[in-house]
């Protein structure tokens, strides 16, 4: 079953007051959104604001939004930020609505799956492009003893607005960035999954729209795209949790997601800049055989990729390297501790890799390492077409 009570406003914030019901909101934003925290406040009737220092500690960040929600029952939780703000605010307003999910010390390191039902008030204004926080069943806290993944049908959002004008100050690197993760949020689980004509159809057309959004914006990477590219850009990472595209896919995450956790926290590297490492050497890891089934199979790619995994690869990164986002990862010192990881808490959970074995999980986070034997001469333009269909 897969299902998303999310109900999503592509009008901008003049649709706040109707994602609102007519309450007032607290909204809780990240304190360096400025502008963006004066535009949403004038658009809806703020019972209070928090800005958000996101250097305190997780469970802190969590106290001061749950004491708030206590002052404020009849406010509607509002959260205004990146993922992590989002992240946050929706466990909070779950255990406020559900005390039992309040527990996020069962979950200090690795994934916890809550059964509550609870309805979530949250009404997320992303100031991101690409976590798909504001409409997903998951939360992810980054803490100093590890990284806890909560998921829940009760974290997903109420409402989510979307108004390009508060993406309208992120750089086109970080644009660029945020093409990545939705893209390995669509491909990886379908490649590595069965074939299911549908959803299929959905992952190739929503692939082919985020790479064809990369083409219009490595056409000129000094220029902050317009409103149109932003919407579009948004709304394409927030499909790849709505709906029925994921259904008969893994819920919780696809086979490159522990091991993007782990070499983030082995590299301190942002979330794009390791995927952009680990997509292509999965392919090639397929490509030559390194890795059984439960990674994908070279029919796979070719159904929603339209190509054999080597040239995909191949394509990839030359798409991510007009974007100027790195497909190298620096070295990791003791790859066999990534791996370690890997298997225990996230292989373990049972919710990732089922089937996989060490060596392949080695394979894949070593070949993201390696040096790649392509030269920079062999990379588009700024102006190629890179459609790998």
């Amino acid at each position: 079953m897969w299902s998303s009570p999310t109900v999503v406003y592509a009008g901008g914030l003049r649709q706040l007051p109707a994602a609102l019901g007519g309450r007032p909101m607290l909204l809780v934003a990240d304190e360096r959104l400025a502008a963006q925290i004066d535009a949403v406040a004038a658009a809806g009737t703020a019972a209070a604001v928090i800005r958000l220092d996101l250097n305190l500690a997780v469970d802190d960040v969590a106290g001061v939004v749950a004491d708030a929600l206590a002052r404020h029952p009849m406010a509607v939780p509002v959260a205004l930020g990146g993922g992590s703000v989002m992240d946050v605010v929706r466990l909070a307003a779950l255990a406020a609505a559900d005390p039992g999910a309040g527990n996020r010390r069962c979950a200090a390191d690795g994934p916890t799956f809550l059964t509550t039902r609870a309805v979530n008030p949250t009404v997320c204004i992303p100031s991101t492009i690409g976590t798909g926080s504001e409409v997903s069943p998951v939360a992810v806290l980054n803490t100093v003893a590890g990284t806890a993944m909560i998921v829940s049908p009760g974290l997903r959002s109420a409402a989510a607005v979307f108004d390009p004008r508060v993406t309208g100050t992120l750089p086109p690197a970080a644009l660029a960035a945020g093409l990545v993760e939705p893209w390995a949020r669509i491909c990886v689980p379908a490649i590595a999954g069965d074939r299911l004509r549908f959803q299929d159809g959905l992952a190739s057309g929503l692939a082919a729209t985020i790479l064809g959004l990369g083409d219009e914006l490595a056409g000129n990477l000094t220029a902050v795209p317009d409103d149109d590219w932003r919407s579009a850009a948004a709304l394409a990472s927030a499909q790849t949790h709505l709906g029925l595209f994921a259904l008969g896919r893994a819920p919780a995450g696809h086979v490159l997601w522990p091991l993007a956790t782990e070499l983030i926290r082995s590299t301190a590297l942002p979330k794009a800049t390791v995927l952009a490492a680990l997509v292509p050497a999965w392919l090639r890891c397929i490509a030559a055989g390194a890795v059984g089934r439960a990674w994908g199979s070279a029919d796979r790619v070719r159904t929603i990729l339209g190509v054999d995994p080597a040239e995909a690869a191949t394509r990839l990164e030359a798409w991510m390297g007009v974007l100027s986002l790195p497909t190298v990862l620096p070295a990791v010192t003791d790859i066999e501790a990534v791996v370690a990881r890997v298997v225990d808490p996230w292989q373990a959970s049972g919710l990732f890799l089922s089937g996989a074995s060490r060596p392949e999980i080695a394979a894949v986070v070593g070949a993201a390492c390696a040096v790649p034997a392509r030269s920079a001469q062999s990379r588009p333009g700024p102006h190629s077409r890179l459609d790998l269909h």
